[in-house]
C-alpha cells in the first residue's frame, strides 16, 4: 500500500512538473514554429483587456477569462486566398449552455497577424443551419507575460 502511495506521488509531482513546462509564446514566428513542430499550443485569452466590436460598434469588453487547446490550425501565406498578408488561423467550435440563447454551438476562429495583432471572433450558433444569433469581435495583442496585452499563447 505503501508503494502504491509513493507511486502515485510520483505521477502527480511528474504531472505537475509536465505542465509547469509550458514556454510562453510572444511572437508570431515562434508561433508558427511550435504549430509546425507540432508542440502542444494552448491560447488564454483576458477578454477585458481586448477592444470588443459588437455588429462593428465598439462595446465594453466583459470581465472574463477564456481558453482554448489548438487542435485545428492553418497559415496562409499572403496573396494565397486573397489576404493582405500572411496569417495563421485556429478554428476551434463546441457545444456549450448560453443563459439567453439556450444550447448553442460556439464557434471560435482567432486569428494572429505578424505584427502581434490577435483577432477573435466568437459566434453562437443554434445546431443545424441557422444564422449566428451572436457575432462578436475581440482585439488584443499577443502578451508577454509582463505587459497589459490580452492574449498568451504557450507551448509545451
Amino acid at each position: 500500500m505503501n508503494g502504491l502511495r509513493a507511486f502515485g506521488g510520483l505521477l502527480l509531482l511528474a504531472s505537475v512538473a509536465y505542465a509547469s513546462a509550458s514556454t510562453r509564446i510572444t511572437t508570431y514566428d515562434a508561433l508558427f514554429k511550435a504549430l509546425k513542430q507540432g508542440d502542444h499550443v494552448r491560447i488564454v485569452v483576458e477578454y477585458g483587456k481586448t477592444k470588443l466590436q459588437v455588429g462593428g460598434k465598439d462595446a465594453p469588453a466583459p470581465d472574463a477569462w477564456g481558453g482554448l487547446d489548438v487542435t485545428t490550425w492553418d497559415r496562409f501565406a499572403k496573396g494565397q486566398i486573397g489576404n493582405d498578408k500572411e496569417f495563421i488561423g485556429v478554428t476551434h467550435s463546441g457545444l456549450t449552455q448560453h443563459p439567453a440563447f439556450g444550447f448553442v454551438t460556439n464557434f471560435v476562429r482567432v486569428r494572429f497577424d505578424p505584427d502581434g495583432t490577435v483577432a477573435i471572433n466568437s459566434r453562437y450558433v443554434r445546431p443545424g443551419p441557422s444564422d449566428a444569433m451572436s457575432d462578436q469581435m475581440f482585439l488584443g495583442k499577443l502578451s508577454n507575460g509582463k505587459d497589459k496585452n490580452a492574449v498568451s499563447v504557450f507551448a509545451g
